[in-house]
């Protein structure tokens, strides 16, 4: 059995997205590794969402996701006839997406799951700051004022 190629899988997908007309560039395909990254394992379902909000910016595109999504990563599903584009030569060696987050996870050497070192990133706002005599004053305040 052929080892999975996440990045590729990635790649091969956003690829298809952009032949569809939505843009998907270097910044979402980023993103989206990321979202897979950040995902445990057994909540890759989730996964579909996730990329769908990065990816999709209009209702049209919104609409046309889980069909395109589909196609790509559960093509087996697919009933009737499909008219395919370039991408089937890599078709039956593309990961699914469990596999897809597993082997993304190993490869990267996610022992610590990006939304851990993210959300400690994104939440230091809410830090307290020492400022003078020691007293411990929030940087977040929200525009609030302190009385």
């Amino acid at each position: 059995m052929e080892h999975a190629r996440p990045l590729e899988a990635i790649a091969g997908f956003a690829a298809m997205l952009r032949e569809h007309g939505l843009k998907v560039g270097i910044p979402e395909q980023q993103a989206m590794v990321h979202a897979a990254l950040a995902l445990p394992p057994a909540r890759y379902p989730c996964l579909e969402a996730a990329w769908r909000a990065i990816t999709c910016q209009s209702a049209a595109q919104w609409k046309s996701w889980s069909a395109l999504f589909e196609q790509y990563w559960y093509p087996h599903r697919l009933k009737g006839q499909v008219k395919t584009s370039g991408q089937t030569r890599h078709a039956r060696h593309r990961p699914d997406i469990r596999q897809l987050v597993q082997e993304l996870q190993s490869q990267l050497g996610a022992t610590k799951r990006p939304q851990d070192v993210a959300s400690k990133a994104m939440d230091s706002a809410l830090d307290p700051v020492m400022v003078q005599g020691d007293d411990p004053v929030s940087k977040a305040q929200g525009g609030a004022s302190r009385t």
